[in-house]
């Protein structure tokens, strides 16, 4: 997936959280990411944090004045390739098919082989890449055009896949994402192996060699912001052809498990790669990389001579070890050039001399997510037991001591408070200002359920469902992930006040953690939707279940979106490739339709804000932390005068190692 937070992951571990990448939309942009999780500090910046164009929340916002823009820049030196560039990351790659991924690991692995579609400035610009895209007169189609010098690679016995046209465009829309009706004939899977998000689209079709138009279902006049379409990583029309109708051989073909069909669409050539939670990604320098031919004259965009010998190293590896605080004494012994710095460590390497720490607040919120699913507790199935949990955990004590103040402040819904869509007259804050008072209506709320009762004995409380014994939940956490463990505990510690009591399960991949499945006996083909067995939604809610079974999970963060919220629906309207938990309030899908048609951004910035008032009052997940990220770097490597914004900058290609 893409690493543009525009395009960033709609989910990333939060130890990522802090990291400002990732993915695109799930499936379709990354939605989500590891929070807080010693990071990819290359999936987060190579991206930028287009997705956001805020020009407050830069540098000056984060209280990291020493570490801005001036020492990171690069008119004095003269760019030439030079050297190796090793990233220390817990970013495990989940799949390399770039369609259907959607963690942090495979998002970083694929955007360093492959560029996608396009980039978005801080003022909300195109910023093309493989490709322009504009909105014709009206705003219900959209013209794309593709460079003119772009190669496919080959298949496994080095047969040339061809130009890189339109007609692959056109076909991977149609029948891989699945706008054709008929897609999913071409495949033996019940739908196309894509988890793109192409509803909004009508249809697609080529216009030309280089170019292709995009025919929306409603007049959308933010389309260009969706992930589906500048968000987007392409394979050759070939390629799937080569193995259809079976998914299956395409996933774990050798194509493309080894990247041979990438050609010189990216900066960087797939080496090798070993497998494991601890293990590396190696890429070398590719030596067709089309940008560069683009700095002089192009069909397109001319590019800057920042891109004429990109990329600057020869060859870089995803360094990658299970446990944070491995990489942290791996980087103390000074091994690695870029690490995710989690809350514990950012003062200390803020003091040593090797070490440059950059920082920048991001698109993502941390989540507590609540399993409404068949096998969640009967209690999180209701808006009362959700919010008497969401109203009693700390969050002060969470982000400014645990966190240290270093992971962003509490989060009060699904965007951050500098966004334009925010509007405090909307939210009902939960967790910030608890008193007594505040755990006594929690617990009344949880009393006044008909299956649930809360007692008092001797000054202690304890709740009991509807089975006669007391309430616990299961909390899934990753414990060897940033100050997850501390979290947890703390969680434990504010949900015991409601006299529930917390079993904490550990994993060591925490998305995963996410994939859902159909009941036993259920037929899919029943479904009204659903993206199939161990997909993020496999289906309605009561026909479905998380598979791992925990009740609550922590330890993600959830793309924002501050520059189209329209695209956080994946998360909440029931059929959205995002909400694992089975979280279903028609009023927020008919806002969010609403949204998507019109025209007026006063309109669409209040019926964003009854949004994300909803979810506060719904509490379907417990917001917890804005994303506030840091990253280190060693002192020689040039992170460009962009790093910091909000704006496009492929950082990974055009940084270099200065002299």
């Amino acid at each position: 997936m893409p690493q543009d937070p525009n395009q960033g992951p709609d989910l990333i571990p939060t130890d990522s959280l802090r990291r400002r990448r990732i993915l695109q939309s799930l499936g379709a942009g990354g939605m989500i990411a590891l929070a807080g999780c010693a990071g990819d500090d290359d999936d987060t910046d190579e991206t930028g944090d287009d997705e956001t164009g805020d020009d407050e929340t830069g540098d000056d916002e984060t209280g990291d004045d020493e570490t801005g823009d001036d020492e990171t820049g690069d008119d004095e030196f003269d760019r030439q390739p030079s050297g190796d560039y090793n990233i220390l990351t817990t970013a495990q790659p989940q799949t390399f098919y770039a369609p259907e991924a959607d963690d942090t690991g495979s998002g970083a692995v694929i955007g360093t082989v492959m560029d996608y579609s396009y980039g978005l400035t801080t003022d909300n610009q195109v910023y093309p890449l493989l490709m322009d895209f504009e909105q014709s007169d009206s705003a219900d189609v959209y013209v794309g055009t593709l460079r003119n010098n772009l190669e496919w690679g080959t298949d496994a016995n080095g047969n040339s896949y061809g130009s890189f046209t339109a007609e692959d465009v056109v076909f991977q829309y149609e029948f891989v994402d699945g706008v054709a009706d008929d897609a999913a004939d071409f495949w033996d899977e019940d739908i196309p192996p894509s988890t793109v998000d192409v509803g909004a689209i009508e249809n697609i079709e080529q216009t030309g060699e280089l170019e292709f138009q995009i025919e929306l279902v409603d007049p959308s006049p933010s389309f260009q912001f969706n992930p589906a379409v500048w968000a987007q990583y392409f394979l050759p029309q070939g390629l799937y052809e080569q193995y259809a109708p079976s998914a299956q051989d395409l996933r774990q073909s050798d194509e493309v498990q080894e990247f041979t069909y990438t050609g010189n669409v990216g900066p960087y050539d797939y080496v090798s790669d070993t497998s494991g939670a601890s293990g590396g990604v190696l890429f070398e320098r590719s030596d067709e990389y089309y940008m560069r031919d683009h700095v002089s004259s192009s069909n397109v965009l001319e590019m800057e001579e920042a891109w004429g010998n990109a990329p600057y190293f020869f060859n870089i590896l995803r360094d990658r070890e299970e446990e944070t605080a491995t990489l942290n004494e791996r980087w103390r012994a000074g091994e690695g050039d870029t690490l995710g710095l989690v809350t514990d460590v950012v003062e200390e390497f803020r003091q040593d001399d090797d070490t440059r720490v950059e920082g920048s607040l991001g698109p993502f919120i941390s989540f507590g997510f609540f399993n409404q699913r068949v096998n969640g507790h009967p209690l999180l199935k209701t808006v009362e037991g959700r919010t008497a949990i969401a109203d009693v955990i700390d969050k002060r004590t969470i982000t400014e001591e645990i966190q240290r103040g270093l992971a962003g402040p509490p989060a009060t819904t699904h965007q951050p408070r500098w966004s334009e869509f925010y509007d405090d007259s909307f939210v009902t804050p939960r967790g910030l200002d608890i008193t007594e008072e505040t755990i006594a209506d929690a617990r009344d709320r949880i009393d006044s359920l008909s299956d649930f009762s809360v007692e008092e004995s001797g000054g202690e409380f304890q709740t009991f469902g509807p089975d006669g014994e007391q309430v616990t939940l299961s909390l899934m956490h990753d414990p060897g992930s940033g100050d997850q463990p501390d979290i947890a505990a703390q969680i434990t510690d504010d949900v015991s006040q409601l006299g529930i009591d917390i079993e904490l399960l550990e994993t060591t991949n925490i998305i995963a953690e996410l994939n859902t499945e159909p009941l036993e006996g259920e037929d899919p083909d029943d479904f009204a939707y659903g993206f199939g067995p161990g997909s993020f939604n496999a289906g309605p809610p009561e026909r479905t279940r998380v598979i791992s079974g925990w009740d609550m999970l922590i330890g993600i963060g959830a793309n924002s979106r501050p520059r189209n919220p329209g695209n956080t629906d994946s998360f909440w309207r029931p059929d959205g490739s995002v909400n694992a938990f089975g979280y279903r309030n028609d009023t927020i899908t008919d806002l969010y339709d609403q949204a998507a048609e019109s025209f007026d951004t006063a309109e669409r910035q209040e019926l964003f804000a009854q949004i994300f008032g909803i979810l506060t009052d719904d509490s379907p997940a417990v917001f917890l932390s804005e994303d506030e990220s840091f990253t280190g770097f060693r002192p020689d490597i040039n992170t460009g005068d962009a790093f910091n914004e909000f704006g496009y900058e492929p950082s990974t290609i055009t940084r270099f190692r200065q002299g």
